[in-house]
């Protein structure tokens, strides 16, 4: 602590948080999935909640039942569509592409679509400007 009372923090007094090392030769595309998906929930960054899913799921996406990669974005889908039921028996983690496509089949998005006219069922014929 100094004269005016500021305290100076130093790095010796944090604490040194390790990587853990990829094993051996390892690779995230020789297919050894059950290896990554461990890898993967121990990730930092990752909420308490997407990691507990990735475990109760396998490390396999829901919809697609596909593996969860460290580049993929994941999203926390409520099944009952309710936000607020956070119940873990209500969630399923899904590719952020899979949830999109599931909202987007779920929902009706209320567009506007042509209808075929009733009228001619042919083309208009266009003539040349010499034949005007």
């Amino acid at each position: 602590m100094t004269s005016n009372g500021t305290l100076i923090i130093k790095h010796r007094d944090h604490a040194i948080k390790r990587h853990v090392k990829v094993i051996g030769s390892k690779s995230p595309y020789d297919g050894d999935w059950p290896y990554w998906e461990n890898r993967l929930s121990k990730l930092p960054g990752k909420s308490s909640r997407v990691i507990k899913l990735l475990k109760l799921q396998q490390g396999k996406c829901n919809y697609c039942h596909l593996w969860f990669r460290s580049d993929d974005l994941a999203h926390v889908h409520h099944q009952d569509c309710n936000r607020r039921n956070n119940n873990i028996k209500n969630l399923s983690l899904l590719h952020k592409h899979c949830h999109d496509q599931l909202h987007g089949s779920m929902h009706d998005k209320h567009q506007i679509r042509e209808k075929p006219d009733d009228g001619k069922l042919s083309s208009p014929v266009l003539k040349s400007s010499g034949e005007r």
